[in-house]
């Protein structure tokens, strides 16, 4: 599942820390997947 989100996020350990709620998304990560699932950015944040 990690490695689904590398190219809007990063790599393996970034997606990781991100799904452990070590570290928050950033605006051009929120952007990335924003696009690619066609909701609005606000829904990540």
């Amino acid at each position: 599942m990690q490695s689904d989100f590398q190219q809007e996020i990063g790599g393996k350990s970034l997606v990781s820390e991100i799904l452990s709620g070590k570290r928050s998304l950033t605006p051009g990560c929120t952007r990335a997947l924003s696009k690619r699932f066609g909701i609005p950015a606000a829904m990540f944040v």
